[in-house]
């Protein structure tokens, strides 16, 4: 099965730089939901158009499934990839899965929201290939619907429609309204993505009032002007952002890429334990240094508390530390986990033992804005620093856009000697699962 995953833009703005940037935040999203599947299944690939229908036209030779994405569409659960090749698996003669509206109570027919949109090309093909519908304001017979009781939310979000087999003169207007007709005058069926799909992703509709969403998040800041609950709420996350964020546990693999090889010095943010995987792996020569950076004081600020103490029981310290409200746990990444990693406890309090009697650096340090206070620390020797997932956070991404990630990574990578010794750097680029050798191919 051939699926790709479409990223179009329907918004027009003066400058077109949202555009631009509403397309890299679904890119970035789109990307990591495509590695959420099973290593054996062919991965979907990622294109782009102008519309739905551009996009049919461009694609529909070359795949059997197409999920479109409207720039501004975020994935907020990887996973829901996964719960979307159910749905097909479940309905092999759907043409198409969206968010259905019902716009009858307002005398206007219904509408495939265009946020996000799963195609079925062979039935679409089969049915004539017909176009999406766009806005309108028109006339014309169209089937009756018949509809569920129950809504999603309000009172115009079905759970699911079917055509009664009437049918009647209706004023139609809002986007789908033509796969809609089409597919039940064919029999097919219009699914409206359940509960679950609709809890794993949000759309932030950068067509309602676009520049001043715009200037907004140019300039980090809300206004009263901004109605739209799923706007303020993006607005709120980059105004607030990460700052006093502390990662209990890592979210990533415990595992340091060190390349089978031994470093002078080895650097990692204040996060978690990875740091202990330094003792595991053996990867420091002997009157090696280890540095902990962050530009977080209060991150730090823990890293230093667990090296300077005698507690085992790193729950118990937590507790009594100043700052435990600012503690952030991903499901899944206990200290179970962790404890695992590290085979058993004992193991763990020797690499511990080992990190605390070690004479340790901390240094705060922004490696996106201002890197040089580190890389001063480490360009001078067999180094390994290890960047951890600090140029693709969900936060980076949506305060100042993929390009800017990737920018700041190339900045990064430009200071870096090319001496004989080198520094390795092992993490992630702002394209989450693209190694950082596939990056430096890629500039």
């Amino acid at each position: 099965m051939k699926i790709a995953f479409c990223i179009f833009t329907s918004i027009r703005s003066k400058s077109g730089l949202v555009e631009d940037y509403m397309v890299e935040l679904t890119h970035y999203y789109a990307y990591r939901m495509k590695f959420a599947l099973p290593r054996d299944t062919r991965q979907p690939d990622i294109v782009f158009a102008d519309s739905i229908d551009n996009g049919l036209k461009k694609y529909a030779n070359l795949y059997d499934h197409i999920l479109f994405m409207a720039a501004g569409c975020r994935i907020t659960e990887d996973n829901v990839i996964t719960d979307i090749m159910k749905e097909i698996d479940n309905n092999p003669d759907y043409l198409c899965a969206a968010h259905i509206l019902d716009w009858t109570n307002k005398d206007r027919w219904y509408e495939l929201h265009h946020q996000f949109v799963m195609i079925n090309i062979g039935v679409w093909n089969d049915i004539g290939c017909p176009k999406f519908g766009g806005w309108t304001d028109r006339k014309k017979e169209l089937p009756v619907i018949e509809r569920s009781i129950e809504n999603f939310h309000d009172d115009y979000t079905p759970l699911w429609i079917k055509d009664s087999g009437e049918r009647r003169v209706q004023r139609y207007s809002h986007p789908g309204w033509n796969f809609i007709d089409q597919g039940l005058r064919w029999g097919c069926d219009i699914i409206n993505w359940n509960e679950l799909i609709r809890s794993k992703r949000t759309f932030y509709y950068p067509e309602t009032d676009t520049e001043l969403f715009w200037d907004c998040i140019k300039q980090k800041k809300t206004h009263p002007g901004i109605t739209n609950f799923n706007q303020k709420k993006f607005l709120e996350f980059i105004i607030h952002g990460v700052q006093d964020q502390i990662w209990l546990y890592n979210s990533e693999d415990m595992a340091i890429d060190h390349g089978n090889a031994k470093y002078d010095i080895v650097a990692l943010p204040a996060s978690g334990f990875k740091y202990l995987d330094v003792f595991k792996s053996n990867i420091l020569n002997e009157g090696g240094k280890l540095i902990i950076y962050d530009f977080n004081p209060k991150a730090l600020q823990w890293i230093k508390t667990i090296h300077q103490s005698h507690e085992t029981d790193i729950e118990v310290l937590a507790s009594r530390f100043e700052h435990n409200r600012d503690f952030q746990q991903v499901r899944g990444y206990e200290f179970a986990r962790t404890i695992d990693y590290f085979e058993d406890l004992n193991k763990f309090k020797t690499h511990l033992n080992s990190f605390r009697k070690m004479d340790v650096t901390f240094i705060e340090c922004d490696l996106v804005k201002q890197p040089e206070p580190l890389l001063d620390l480490i360009k001078n020797d067999k180094s390994l620093l290890h960047i951890s997932n600090i140029f693709s956070t969900d936060w980076l991404i949506a305060a100042y856009g993929l390009k800017y990630a990737k920018q700041r990574l190339r900045y990064l990578l430009n200071l870096i000697p090319r001496s004989a010794h080198g520094v390795r750097l092992s993490g992630q680029s702002p394209l989450m699962f693209a190694s950082i050798p596939a990056f430096l191919r890629s500039y």
